[in-house]
Order: C-alpha cells, then sequence, then structure tokens
C-alpha cells in the first residue's frame, strides 16, 4: 500500500480571505479558552526541568481589540540553573 502526498493546504486559497475575517473577528480569550489555564504553569514546569527565568516580562497586546479586552502577553526567558549546570 503507498501513500498519496497531502499538503493539508487543498483548496485552502479559495477561502482564505473569508477564514481570515472570520477568525480574526474572534476574541483572543474566546479562541484560546482551552488553555488559557496552563499559562501561569509555565515558569513553574520549566523550573521543574531545570531552567531559571531571569526576564518575565508582561505587555499589552498590539492589537487594539485585544487591549480592550484585556489581553497582554507575557515574555519570559530561561537559563539553565546553576545547579543542573554542574551535574
Amino acid at each position: 500500500m503507498t501513500s498519496a502526498p497531502v499538503s493539508g493546504t487543498e483548496g485552502y486559497a479559495d477561502e482564505a480571505r473569508e477564514l481570515f475575517t472570520r477568525d480574526e473577528g474572534i476574541p483572543f480569550a474566546d479562541a484560546h479558552r482551552a488553555v488559557l489555564h496552563l499559562l501561569p504553569e509555565t515558569i513553574e514546569l520549566a523550573e521543574a526541568q531545570g531552567l531559571h527565568a531571569v526576564l518575565n516580562v508582561r505587555t499589552a497586546s498590539g492589537q487594539q481589540d485585544n487591549r480592550t479586552a484585556g489581553v497582554s502577553w507575557t515574555n519570559p526567558a530561561f537559563v539553565k540553573a546553576k545547579e543542573s549546570l554542574q551535574a
């Protein structure tokens, strides 16, 4: 049995404009509701893997609709914790 390659984008170009317009109209919190609860756990999970947060900057969204909805972004940076480097 041989399989045919599938790009996953067949027909997308025909609907791109409509999909973009529809998707841009969905508020961030609604589109990402299923994963929003995971965001605060990122630093804790990184530390469990031997990483240390050296930067944790929260910024307002660049999109006006998102700012109006209270959306902000967290931009963390991590380094390997010293005790992990000695192992």
